[in-house]
């Protein structure tokens, strides 16, 4: 850069600028095109509306210009970003405690439902129990078809569809005997200090804190932080993969190769795709700084993981080379395994489970119409559209704006954050689904690019820098702090309503007896992504307290002999999911006759 005094750096200041509105211009004409037309909602405090917004910006205008407040408040901001640049692992730690926190209390007063309602999340939980219990996967059931379930594989063996990366994560709370959504919102804890200590590298200290809020203001996030599922356990493999990533370069020693790899590994083993989002830029990274021999100790680290998956590949389909997952896909959603497939009317899932059945028939427009050309045709703005949109309902769609602007100040360190959000868009043009809660993967990109273009045109203000400093930090934390929940009444960050499983799971606490044989007989009109069918607190069916299994009708004589047999002081129920009524067998269903 030019010195700050010369001739050349004003007019080097001066071409900046003059890219700076560019870009902010031509984002603005794009603004409709990404968003699906102008929305009023979008120039909204909040839930406060869009004359309180005019009000707050009124409000953040007049305390950046003012020369009494904005000076003490500009130092104050330097100082408290020197402080952070100077401990960046204690302020970690802190956001991390306190984005935890905050979560926690945020679903205690929602009085978010606290324990597993998506199907995903039971077969997390069974495939951590199994492991818990020293297994990879347990033997198939002599009954097997009264336990199939949703990515649940029951014949020939009892294991979930899921690759283990999040399973693992779940272990130790099993061994300390603590509920589930303890050990996810120790998860979603770990996000925020992991991100707060890549944002003070990557930006600066005050950007940490700001991305806090933000992260805190993603509905994603929240909805996420009490549930079993993968994407925030792949969010700390990948970022934790960043961090190592950043002190390798410092330091360029083996032992932080080994921890990338190491860290990429088990995001292999957790979301495949989503972790070629951040494997696929560390790796050229590295391959630019001319330390190729140092892949060789990254993939040293990755082995590992690659030998977990492998050998749950040949445990559970027989094939070294065939995924649990491509085999559940391949067997009960035809055509909507990863990439690009021939569309078959004929195909049907190989389950007798109705509801799977009925889901499936759901799905077949999907399936239709993922060919290559139509993904094509709808990845630019369909996807990148909901990848931003969905991020949270109110501050981003505004601060978008300022995302383009990021890339003209780009480092390699910045250009590999970032670049996971392009890679994420695309990648996944492959799968079928590309559903709302998947896209939280792209957070963390998203939100560094709203705060580097934030500081973008902080440092390009010339002599307007403190009002921009000033004026853009209060901006940006007043709408992440009026996106959060606790201005909205009776909101809940809840994925949907749980009515069955809310209800059974009173009436099975409020049995007398702890043994029991619950039998679900299918309600055809019911959500069919909600499936009670599941033993999620054991490893095998025979372990759990209450056991649940579908009302087969006349098959259920099988499953009464069964426990009779082994486990005879078994008591038998039958959950009508209609009338979410838990109520005793008659004594003539469960009666056996000796032939």
């Amino acid at each position: 850069m030019p010195a700050l005094d010369s001739p050349a750096h004003s007019a080097h200041s001066s071409a900046h600028r003059r890219w700076v509105v560019a870009v902010l211009v031509m984002t603005a004409t794009a603004w409709p095109f990404l968003f699906d037309g102008f929305q009023p909602a979008f120039l909204s405090l909040g839930s406060l509306g869009p004359e309180w917004l005019a009000v707050f910006v009124l409000i953040v205008a007049a305390v950046a210009w003012v020369p009494p407040i904005a000076g003490p408040m500009d130092r104050m901001l330097i100082r408290l970003a020197a402080a952070i640049e100077a401990r960046p692992i204690v302020h970690s730690f802190f956001a991390a405690i306190g984005c935890t926190a905050y979560l926690a209390l945020t679903a205690w007063g929602q009085r978010r439902k606290c324990f597993p309602i998506m199907q995903d999340e039971f077969s997390y939980l069974i495939q951590a129990h199994q492991f818990a219990n020293g297994h990879l996967w347990m033997p198939g059931h002599p009954l097997a078809d009264f336990f199939d379930s949703f990515q649940l594989l029951v014949k020939p063996i009892y294991a979930s569809a899921y690759f283990p990366g999040t399973a693992l994560l779940y272990v130790p709370g099993i061994w300390l005997h603590l509920p589930a959504y303890w050990t996810s919102l120790a998860i979603a804890g770990a996000v925020a200090g992991l991100f707060f200590w890549i944002m003070v590298g990557a930006v600066g200290g005050l950007q940490g804190w700001l991305a806090m809020l933000l992260l805190l203001s993603n509905s994603l996030y929240r909805q996420l932080s009490i549930m079993t599922l993968a994407q925030l356990p792949l969010l700390v493999y990948a970022l934790s993969a960043v961090v190592a990533w950043m002190r390798w370069r410092i330091s360029g020693g083996r032992k932080s190769a080994v921890m990338i790899g190491m860290f990429l590994g088990l995001a292999a083993v957790t979301r495949p795709v989503d972790a070629l989002c951040f494997a696929m830029p560390i790796g050229v990274a590295m391959l630019l700084q001319r330390q190729r021999q140092q892949i060789v100790v990254v993939i040293a680290g990755v082995a590992p993981f690659v030998c977990l998956q492998l050998i749950l590949n040949h445990g559970i389909t027989g094939r070294w080379t065939e995924t649990p997952f491509r085999l559940y896909a391949d067997r009960d959603y035809p055509g909507m395994a990863y990439g690009f497939h021939r569309f078959d009317a004929a195909a049907k899932p190989e389950s007798n489970l109705e509801q799977k059945r009925l889901l499936y028939q759901s799905y077949l427009p999907i399936i239709r119409e993922h060919r290559l050309g139509a993904v094509l045709k709808d990845l630019f703005p369909g996807r990148l559209r909901l990848t931003l949109a969905q991020q949270s309902p109110t501050p981003y769609p505004l601060l978008v704006l300022l995302c383009p602007v990021a890339l003209l100040r780009l480092t390699r360190l910045r250009t590999v954050l970032l670049a996971s959000f392009p890679l994420f868009v695309v990648l996944y043009a492959a799968y079928v689904f590309f559903l709302p809660h998947y896209v939280m993967v792209a957070a963390p990109a998203i939100i560094l690019s709203m705060l580097l273009g934030a500081r973008v045109l902080e440092t390009s203000s010339g002599q307007f820098r403190r009002l921009a400093a000033v004026g853009l930090t209060l901006f940006i934390a007043g709408e992440a702090i009026a996106a959060l929940p606790q201005w909205t009444v009776g909101h809940s960050d809840d994925a949907f309503d749980a009515p069955i499983l809310t209800a059974v799971n009173e009436q099975i606490r409020k049995l007398g007896s702890p043994r029991a044989v619950i039998l679900f007989s299918f309600d055809p009109k019911r959500n069919l992504n909600e499936e009670p069918v599941y033993n999620a607190d054991v490893a095998w069916p025979d372990d759990a307290a209450d056991i649940r299994a579908h009302d087969l009708g006349e098959r259920n004589q099988e499953l009464i002999q069964y426990y009779k047999a082994t486990q005879p002081d078994r008591e038998f129920y039958r959950y009508n999911e209609a009338t979410l009524q838990l109520e005793p067998l008659r004594k003539a269903e469960t009666s056996t006759t000796k032939k």
